[in-house]
């Protein structure tokens, strides 16, 4: 867990007989979503305490806001604010080695890495691939295509190629489209596509020493046309949505409902990604979500440099009360592994 940390920070200070009793409640919940008794956990080797003394210990959690009672008679389940004091103080107090993978991640692309975390932790993955205009141009090809045609492709730096076909007016000389070739790639190569706009265009084709023609006149649009059927906002990828259905916590519809509707916006998952360092790895559960439909989920995620200029974001969307140890592990493992590739 190299590089956890979380902004969310509490000052409650626990005993050590709560802080673990806090834990194995957690921990008991996690693996199965029923309420902990306190007799249950009178009975845990690392507590050692009689059924009476646990119970006025989780009457104190409580009133700390850590647990609650969902019903009368019931044992007690965590709050938000539990899962935030168990992430922040327990695991970080006890941090585990990374997750080790069954198979060193080969691809950096966005949905490998959001597919390889899916098999790992068995919940849905999210991720969100950049816009082009966050990559840069590696390099500009006008090239014929028949008589009447221009081929218009643009390779960036992750080496993507977008390419248009166009019909065109005038048929240029070889040598005037090496001219031209010549010039994009003098004036563009290493900018932003989002920097390749009509105007800069425009500008740099005033430099060749020929009067304009045909040619010259098309070319923004030839250059731009597939740049503008393109997604310019990060698009958000989502991995193993079915396992959203084996969760006993989403078997209510509404809850489902409101789900699969934050699901769909892309714009919750650049709020709640935005700011998030390279290998740094944040939690957030519960209300701290930015969507009503995350209130009973925890997100898990980080980012990596997909390249020099591109981020790619990454993340575990799973109920609140997930394997938070096994997910940090393996986020981590695949984000780490993938920075060693990549030499970061």
């Amino acid at each position: 867990m190299d590089h956890y940390r979380d902004s969310h920070d509490h000052t409650l200070v626990l005993t050590e007989r709560q802080t673990a009793i806090l834990q194995a409640l957690i921990e008991d919940y996690i693996a199965t979503a029923q309420p902990v008794s306190s007799s249950l956990l009178a009975e845990r080797p690392e507590i050692r305490s009689s059924s009476a003394t646990v119970r006025n210990e989780m009457a104190r959690l409580e009133e700390l806001g850590l647990l609650f009672q969902p019903y009368t008679s019931a044992g007690r389940i965590p709050t938000d604010l539990g899962y935030r004091y168990y992430v922040n103080h327990i695991l970080t107090a006890s941090q585990q080695p990374e997750q080790a993978l069954p198979v060193a991640p080969r691809d950096p692309g966005i949905e490998a890495t959001c597919r390889l975390l899916g098999e790992l932790t068995r919940y849905t993955t999210l991720a969100l691939a950049p816009g082009w205009q966050e990559h840069r141009l590696q390099h500009i090809e006008l090239a014929l295509v028949g008589s009447d045609q221009l081929l218009a492709m643009l390779v960036t730096d992750d080496q993507q190629v977008l390419h248009s076909l166009s019909t065109i007016s005038e048929r240029p000389s070889p040598a005037r489209l090496r001219q031209l070739n010549d010039l994009l790639n003098a004036e563009f190569m290493g900018s932003t596509l989002a920097e390749l706009t009509d105007e800069a265009l425009i500008r740099a084709l005033n430099k060749l020493p020929h009067q304009p023609d045909d040619l010259l006149r098309q070319t923004p649009g030839l250059v731009r046309r597939r740049l503008e059927q393109e997604h310019a906002a990060p698009r958000l990828h989502v991995e193993g949505a079915m396992h959203i259905f084996e969760q006993q916590e989403f078997s209510d519809l509404p809850k489902l409902r409101a789900l699969m509707e934050a699901l769909q916006e892309e714009s919750v998952f650049e709020r709640l990604f935005s700011g998030t360092q390279p290998g740094e790895i944040k939690v957030s559960i519960g209300t701290e979500n930015p969507h009503h439909g995350l209130e009973d989920c925890a997100v898990i995620f980080t980012s990596y440099h997909i390249t020099e200029h591109a981020t790619g974001r990454v993340g575990v969307i799973a109920p609140k009360r997930m394997n938070y140890r096994q997910v940090i592990g393996a986020v981590s493992a695949v984000v780490n592994n993938l920075a060693k590739r990549l030499g970061q």
